[in-house]
């Protein structure tokens, strides 16, 4: 029995930035497992 996992990112710390559509599509696609990560970007400069 083989499982599909999914990932999905955020690369922003806004909170009007949701895990929803990406979390549909993935569910959608059948996966079994679905992971979520909020990535910040380094801010470059002083």
């Amino acid at each position: 029995m083989s499982r599909i996992i999914g990932y999905m990112r955020i690369s922003t710390d806004k909170e009007s930035q949701k895990f929803d559509r990406q979390q549909v599509q993935l569910e959608a696609l059948g996966c079994d497992i679905i992971y979520s990560d909020r990535m910040l970007r380094a801010k470059r400069g002083a």
